[in-house]
């Protein structure tokens, strides 16, 4: 398969919905994601179990302001970087979808070796101690990408699932930033999923540089996907509890939902909002897919000239009276779709709406 460069490229392959939920049945993606407390471990950080489920750095492993220092002996342990590439040699030769190589990100990482309740509190009291704890996480997941990327991943996914528990404002200070740095250090796409109410910080995760956005299910995806570039995918979004307990009538109508919301957008992959929890029924997760297999959408011409007229009127600094008289001018002169141009300019006034109230 040719190395993707370009995600939405890769879609305009198709035309058809490209579905791909989180889970262990078929999907047009797939992925490794080494955990945050084995990468803490892969860094020679002890773990313990806090509970009989929960597992995490011991706490005289922590690290503090006091200790930082011991940060500058340690790096990855070759070990694990070679299981984790010898794993990606392993499935390529058997995976026929598009397969990344990936981790936890940062910040997760850094919470964890430092404590994500001490961590918040030094992002207010100690900001260069949280600083120099992420640089170091990020040079050693620069590291492993590269490596990664060396043995023919298509994307790398990161999975920031404390994220969102930031501001905006601190999240593109203390994680983006940091996640720019990794995906700036590869040829491959950057996905990048975070946990939780994102849709005030997807300015700030695009700024990443991440090519897909991979959004939990409470955020709203109708909003998410009108403010995003379009050449940024967005994933999502359906609600994995509602595909292990919901009945069949509530799956379909959320599935149509999300695909209505999504329908005039080729950046648009249908998924799960997170990794479905064990035990979800699979005849509930297929009739998903079935019924966005069945959703009706527009041709790869459609999009595109419906794409480029929405580039065209949002741009416009014209009143929508005026925008409006214009496109009844278009629709009478245009062989294409003339419902498209209807649609179009219901987008524009949408695309204006959402990014008003996100200012």
């Amino acid at each position: 398969m040719e190395r993707v460069k370009e995600m939405i490229d890769y879609l305009f392959n198709f035309e058809k919905r490209i579905i791909s939920p989180i889970w262990d049945g078929e999907k047009a993606m797939e992925f490794m994601c080494l955990g945050y407390n084995e990468f803490a471990e892969a860094l020679n950080f002890k773990l313990c179990k806090n509970s009989d489920k929960v597992v995490g750095i011991d706490e005289n492993e922590l690290i503090n302001p006091n200790n930082v220092e011991c940060l500058r002996d340690r790096s990855l342990n070759p070990s694990t970087v070679k299981e984790e590439l010898d794993h990606i040699d392993k499935l390529k030769k058997t995976i026929k979808v598009l397969f990344g190589g990936g981790f936890f990100g940062p910040l997760t990482v850094a919470g964890t070796l430092v404590g994500m309740e001490n961590f918040n509190k030094y992002i207010v009291k100690n900001p260069d101690f949280v600083e120099s704890v992420m640089d170091f996480v990020t040079k050693q997941m620069i590291y492993l990408a590269k490596e990664e990327e060396k043995h023919g991943i298509d994307f790398l996914w990161i999975a920031e699932p404390v994220a969102s528990l930031l501001s905006p404002k601190s999240f593109e200070k203390f994680c983006g930033v940091y996640l720019k740095r990794i995906f700036d250090s590869i040829k491959v796409p950057g996905f990048l999923h975070v946990c939780g109410k994102t849709l005030k910080h997807t300015n700030a995760m695009v700024k990443t540089g991440a090519k897909l956005l991979s959004i939990d299910y409470v955020t709203d995806i109708e909003k998410c996907i009108r403010i995003v570039p379009d050449d940024v995918i967005i994933m999502g979004n359906i609600n994995p509890m509602l595909l292990k307990y919901g009945d069949k009538q509530e799956i379909i109508n959320e599935t149509i939902r999300i695909n209505e919301a999504c329908k005039n957008y080729k950046n648009f992959i249908f998924s799960t909002g997170c990794i479905l929890p064990e035990g979800t029924p699979k005849e509930n997760v297929e009739l998903a897919i079935d019924t966005t297999e069945n959703f009706k959408i527009w041709t790869n011409e459609e999009y595109i000239y419906l794409r480029n007229l929405i580039k065209a009127l949002v741009n416009d600094d014209k009143s929508s009276e005026t925008i409006k008289d214009e496109i009844e001018l278009l629709k009478q002169s245009n062989e294409i779709n003339k419902n498209l141009i209807d649609v179009a300019f219901e987008e524009v006034q949408k695309i204006r709406q959402y990014s008003k109230e996100l200012m």
